[in-house]
């Protein structure tokens, strides 16, 4: 799916759109789910085993899960309209744990009511893979059919009355 094709909208300045807005948050939110399954994986280990190389190889996982987490953020804080200096600091202040999860938050927070003040059915992991569809230029926002030159401003699939 093309981002050119994406729904956006206008907050301030900036233009938002919701299908880079969408994948932004659905791939930090497996990048927080990836982190902390690692945590939880080194600890057991750490607890269970004495095998050097695979905690190493859990601990380096799990480095790597926290720092694409972080880059991911920056991406969402840009996607939703934050300035490019405020984003990068974010993310350079995201290297404190506890900042670092509230940064998290907000920015999933942000990207959350973009997009269901948009329409978007946002679930546990985003906007699911099958709804992406609805968040396209052309598209019914309640059911994403192609309502493209259609002449009355109504929905034929759902009936939804279409702003135009």
């Amino acid at each position: 799916m093309n981002d050119t094709f994406s729904r956006s909208v206008v907050k301030g300045k900036k233009r938002i759109y919701l299908v880079k807005v969408a994948r932004a948050q659905r791939v930090l939110l497996w990048c927080v789910l990836a982190s902390l399954a690692m945590s939880v994986g080194y600890t057991v280990l750490a607890a269970s085993i004495n095998n050097v190389v695979i905690l190493w190889l859990c601990l380096a996982g799990y480095m790597g899960a926290v720092i694409v987490s972080i880059v991911q953020t920056v991406r969402v804080a840009r996607a939703t309209g934050t300035n490019i200096v405020v984003a990068i600091i974010g993310g350079l202040l995201m290297f404190f744990p506890c900042l670092g999860l509230l940064l998290m938050a907000l920015a999933n927070q942000r990207a959350t009511r973009i997009l269901t003040d948009n329409g978007a059915k946002v679930g546990f992991m985003g906007v699911q893979p099958d709804q992406m569809h609805m968040l396209i230029e052309g598209a019914c926002p309640k059911c994403g059919y192609d309502i493209r030159g259609l002449p009355e401003p109504t929905c034929p699939e759902c009936g939804a009355a279409i702003a135009r």
